[in-house]
């Protein structure tokens, strides 16, 4: 991949010296203060701490003096280095106190909206996306949201580094804990022109992963901190009339395919995910299940493109299929199953095949481990986790299977029937022997006992 794709160009916020492919701090300092160096004698040190950025060995001169020619004419290869020099340096928080102090956000909102030159503006945004890690950055664009709106209107553009940084900016606004009211940021979303769409049709219409990552990120930004804006009394749109759409969730959808891939591993011989791509499951189901809460607006929502949806659930639950991968997991990525569960009744449990199938397997799994008699050396035996666990998430993915199987038909159950093995059918009509059920789940058992003891039923061995 390239590494400009992935975002190590330069600029890229830096958080350890000694990670790969990172600029160490003197190296940055000897770009920007060229006499700084092993042999520098002690009065010219003074000298260099006396036009120092806090405490830090950065040069005040070296940032006003590239602040000047941002603004000039000069071409952007004549101080290019300098600028990505800049980029590397507002990891600092000093050296963005003194960035606010020249007023360095207004310049560059003004700059990005006048410049055509792509790489300017990928720079510029990069910066400014780095300075709001400096919670002073975050209340000066609250107070000034007009520096906000030229970003912002870059989600029209179709340069992929470009925007990138703006999802990086995005994401750095929003994912904050101080007291700034959130509708200050909506209100900027809500008033630049069609940027949902143009945020849709970037999921829908992108390759690079680096991106489609950053703007899933971004998107459950939005739904963290703008799912529970309430109408203001000047205005009636909130987030639903925002974000809940069929143009959205198609993008997400797409996104979703072009990310989530399941490799497999070749000394189990099992479907697993990697930590990014389980990162990606939670963050997919957590911004679904946001986008499911609007009743009559989610259903239009999701009305034509359901299938595709619910065959993105199943592909989420590939990986726990297998029994090794189940035992394996953390609390976090359990927390999955409640999501599809969450989901799929906001979804008022709709059938689609690959999905039924998968959760009866893993409810298969759990249960076989819950009966096995078998010493399984990890935690879930040292401290009755898997026990725990096992008995909630059968319960739960049990009744899950039978409320969708509720809403099957007779001839979809006949069809997920014929692929499933016939010990696994009896395994669930026995559960429901041994459970006490209501009426209407007694209903959904006595349809399964007769669909398998029906002629038309031959199920695998």
């Amino acid at each position: 991949m390239d590494p400009k794709e992935a975002g190590s160009g330069c600029g890229e916020k830096q958080t350890d010296p000694k990670d790969e492919g990172s600029i160490s701090t003197s190296s940055v300092v000897a770009s920007c203060n060229p006499s700084a160096s092993d042999a520098v004698e002690e009065e010219e040190l003074e000298k260099l701490k006396g036009d120092a950025i806090g405490d830090t060995l950065f040069s005040e001169r070296f940032v006003l003096s590239t602040l000047l020619t941002v603004v000039s004419d000069k071409d952007l290869a004549e101080y290019e280095q300098d600028l990505c020099t800049l980029w590397d340096m507002t990891i600092e928080h000093d050296v963005v106190k003194l960035l606010l102090q020249y007023q360095t956000l207004e310049i560059f909102s003004t700059v990005i909206h006048l410049t055509d030159d792509r790489r300017l503006t990928e720079i510029l945004v990069g910066i400014v996306a780095n300075m709001c890690d400096y919670p002073p950055t975050r209340k000066e664009l609250a107070e000034n949201v007009e520096f906000i709106a030229p970003i912002l209107d870059l989600i029209s553009c179709s340069d992929t580094l470009t925007l990138i940084q703006l999802m990086r900016f995005i994401s750095a606004l929003l994912v904050s804990d101080e007291e700034i009211d959130p509708l200050v940021w909506f209100g900027c979303i809500r008033n630049s022109v069609n940027f949902v769409q143009f945020f849709s049709l970037m999921l829908s219409n992108s390759m690079s992963r680096q991106l489609l990552t950053d703007a899933v990120s971004a998107m459950n930004a939005f739904c963290v901190k703008f799912s529970l804006v309430e109408e203001e009394s000047e205005s009636s749109i909130v987030f639903r009339d925002l974000f809940v759409h069929e143009y959205l969730v198609i993008g997400l959808i797409v996104a979703f395919q072009t990310l989530a891939l399941i490799n497999e591993d070749p000394e189990f011989g099992m479907s697993s995910a990697t930590k990014k791509v389980k990162k990606l499951h939670s963050t997919f189901l957590h911004i679904n299940v946001k986008l499911l809460q609007y009743e009559e607006y989610s259903d239009q929502a999701y009305a034509s493109v359901l299938t595709e949806f619910l065959k993105c659930i199943a592909n989420i639950l590939e990986p726990f299929y297998d029994s090794l991968t189940l035992l394996s997991v953390s609390h976090y990525e359990l927390e999955i199953l409640d999501s599809v569960s969450q989901i799929f009744e906001l979804l008022s449990y709709p059938f689609e095949e690959e999905s039924f199938k998968r959760v009866i397997e893993i409810w298969d799994i759990i249960e076989s481990q819950r009966g096995a008699d078998q010493d399984v050396d990890d935690e879930w035996n040292t401290d009755d986790t898997w026990n725990e666990f096992g008995k909630e998430n059968s319960t739960t993915l049990m009744e899950l299977f039978v409320e969708v199987a509720m809403n099957a038909t007779e001839e979809q159950l006949i069809q997920v029937f014929h692929t499933m093995d016939k010990s696994l059918i009896e395994k669930i009509v026995k559960s429901g022997n041994e459970k006490k059920v209501s009426d209407d789940l007694s209903g959904v058992f006595n349809k399964i006992r007769r669909l398998t003891s029906s002629t038309k039923v031959k199920a695998a061995q």
